[in-house]
C-alpha cells in the first residue's frame, strides 16, 4: 500500500506517526500514506475524488445471500459449525497462497520500483500467466524516481574535513528536490512550540518522527525557513517515508540510531554542517498484463495488485500478499469461462505513487474504459482485519456472500483516495473493489516479513472475488 499504502492510510506509509500496532479506518495515520509521487514521464496523474462513487451496476432482480442471524451488520465475521464450501475453499487456498507467497519472496525480493529486480519479477508472472494459458505481455513506461545513487546526507562536525562522514539517507517520496547546505538544528517532532523564535533560515532541520505528519512537520520548518529537513526514526532502524504533497525542501529520513548520534553531537556543543542532496533520475518500469477473452463479448473486469517494493524490504505483506492472490485467482479460474473478459495487470512503480496503474489507465482509449464492468484491487492483505471497500452494490454482494458463507470481513469507510492502484481508475469512473487488511504498521519496512502475515487473511479474500465474479456472470446470461 506508498512510499506507498497514497493511502489515506497504504501507502504508507509515509507514516510520520511511528509504529503504530494498526491502522484502522477511517483514519489511519496519513504518514502511512501512497501520496502520488513525480508521475511517471508525459503522463498526467488523475486525482482521484475523496469517495467512491455509487455506482450499481446490477440489477435489482438478482438475487442477493441474506446475511447469517448471527453476524451483526458490516461485518462478517459469525461462526458455523459445519464449514461451508465457501470456508472450505478458503481453507485450501490460504494455504496454497503461503506457500506460493514463500517461494516467491524468497527469489523475489526486494522489488525496488525501477529496477532489474522489479523488471525480473515482471518478466517471472508474465511467464506464469503464460503457462496457465493466459494471453500475457508487458506493458513498457518510464518513470521519473528519486535517484538513490547520490549519497543524500553528508555532515562535517566542527569545521574539519577530517570529521566529514557520510550517513546512510533515504529522500523520502514526494520530496522537494536540490543540492543544499547548512547548519543542523534539532527541532523535536516539529510541533509549532518546537521552532526557534529567531527561525530556521538557512538551517537543516533535524526532526524526530512522530504524532504529526510528515507533511505537516516539513511544512512548518520550511515555513521557518529550513533548506532541508532529515527525519530520523522513533524506534530502532531506519524507514521509507511519503509526502502527501511535493514537498518545498529535500526531505532524506535516517535510522533512530543515526539521528540520536546526531542529536548527542548537536547537545554536546558540536556545529555540524550537513549536506542534503536529492535529485531525479529516469527509470523504466513495466506492467504485466495477461487476459483471457469472454465468451460473449460483454465487458472487461480487471483484476490488479502491485508488484514492486520500496527499499531495502522483500514486502512480504506489501505486496506480495497481492501477487499471490493474483497468482492463485489466476489459477482458480485457468478452466472457467465467462461472458466478459478476465484481465489480471500486475502494476509497476506502485510506490513511486501509483504510476503503473496511472500509466495503464491513462492510455485507455474512452471505448476500452467504457469495457470496464469493475477493476478489484488487491493489497497490503495479510495483516489485520481482513476489509473491503468501494462500489456501494459490488461491495454489498460481497458482505452479503461473505456473512451467509462464514467468511470475516469488515465494510470500510475509507482509504479510497490514492491509497492504492484502484485509485485511478475511480478517478476515471470505473467502479471499484479494494480487499486489503487493516494492520499497515510494518509496510515499508525490513519488518514487513512473511511471519507477520495471515494466510487466511488471503484465503478468505481470494474466494470472496471469485464469487463476485460468479455473481457478475450470472448478471449477464
Amino acid at each position: 500500500m506508498a512510499t506507498a499504502l497514497s493511502i489515506t492510510v497504504l501507502v504508507l506509509v509515509a507514516c510520520g506517526t511511528g509504529p503504530t500496532p494498526a491502522a484502522t479506518a477511517p483514519a489511519p495515520p496519513v504518514e502511512a500514506t501512497q501520496s502520488p509521487t513525480p508521475a511517471a514521464t508525459a503522463i498526467p496523474a488523475a486525482t482521484p475524488p475523496p469517495t467512491a462513487t455509487p455506482l450499481s451496476i446490477l440489477p435489482t432482480a438478482v438475487p442477493q445471500a441474506q446475511p447469517t442471524p448471527a453476524t451483526s451488520p458490516g461485518t462478517a465475521s459469525g461462526t458455523v459449525s459445519i464449514p461451508s464450501d465457501a470456508k472450505k475453499q478458503a481453507d485450501r487456498i490460504s494455504g496454497e497462497s503461503l506457500e506460493y507467497l514463500a517461494t516467491f519472496i524468497e527469489e523475489f525480493g526486494p522489488r525496488e520500483s525501477g529496477t532489474d529486480e522489479e523488471l525480473a519479477a515482471a518478466i517471472f508472472l508474465r511467464d506464469e500467466l503464460a503457462e496457465l494459458g493466459y494471453e500475457a505481455e508487458l506493458q513498457e513506461l518510464t518513470a521519473e524516481q528519486i535517484s538513490r545513487d547520490v549519497p543524500a546526507l553528508n555532515v562535517i562536525t566542527n569545521g574539519s574535513t577530517e570529521n566529514e562522514r557520510q550517513i546512510r539517507a533515504f529522500p523520502m517520496s514526494n520530496s522537494g528536490l536540490g543540492d543544499v547546505t547548512g547548519p543542523l538544528v534539532f527541532v523535536k517532532r516539529a510541533f509549532e512550540e518546537d521552532i526557534p523564535d529567531a527561525g530556521l533560515t538557512g538551517s537543516v532541520a533535524l526532526i524526530e518522527r512522530g504524532r504529526i505528519t510528515f507533511q505537516e512537520k516539513v511544512a512548518r520548518v520550511a515555513e521557518a525557513g529550513a533548506v532541508a529537513a532529515v527525519v530520523f526514526n522513533n524506534m530502532p532502524g531506519g524507514f521509507g517515508g511519503t509526502l502527501m504533497e511535493t514537498g518545498p525542501i529535500p526531505v532524506v529520513s535516517v535510522t533512530q540510531e543515526d539521528g540520536l548520534d546526531l542529536l548527542e553531537d548537536l547537545e554536546s556543543g558540536d556545529d555540524i554542517i550537513a549536506n542534503v542532496t536529492v535529485q531525479l533520475d529516469i527509470r523504466n518500469s513495466q506492467n504485466v498484463i495477461a487476459e483471457r477473452p469472454g465468451t460473449a463479448g460483454q465487458g472487461v473486469v480487471i483484476i490488479g495488485a502491485h508488484y514492486d517494493t520500496v527499499p531495502e524490504t522483500k514486502g512480504a505483506n506489501d505486496n506480495s500478499t497481492g501477487v499471490a492472490s493474483l497468482v492463485i485467482l489466476a489459477r482458480e479460474l485457468q478452466n472457467s469461462e465467462f461472458p466478459f473478459t478476465l484481465r489480471f495487470v500486475f502494476f509497476g512503480v506502485e510506490e513511486l505513487g501509483l504510476l503503473g496503474s496511472r500509466h495503464y489507465v491513462d492510455n485507455l482509449t474512452e471505448a476500452e474504459r467504457s469495457e470496464i464492468i469493475v477493476m478489484l484491487n488487491y493489497d497490503a492483505l495479510g495483516s489485520g482485519e481482513a476489509s473491503v471497500l468501494g462500489d456501494d452494490a459490488l461491495v454489498g454482494l460481497v458482505m452479503d456472500y461473505a456473512n451467509a458463507n462464514g467468511l470475516s470481513i469488515a465494510l470500510s469507510p475509507g482509504l479510497t483516495g490514492g491509497s492504492s492502484d484502484h485509485a485511478p481508475f475511480l478517478a476515471a469512473d470505473v467502479p471499484v473493489v479494494f480487499f486489503f487488511a487493516d494492520d499497515f504498521s510494518r509496510i515499508h519496512s525490513p519488518g514487513d516479513t512473511i511471519e507477520f502475515v495471515d494466510p487466511e487473511l488471503m484465503g478468505s479474500q481470494i474466494v470472496l472475488g471469485l464469487a463476485l465474479l460468479d455473481m457478475l456472470a450470472e448478471t449477464r446470461q
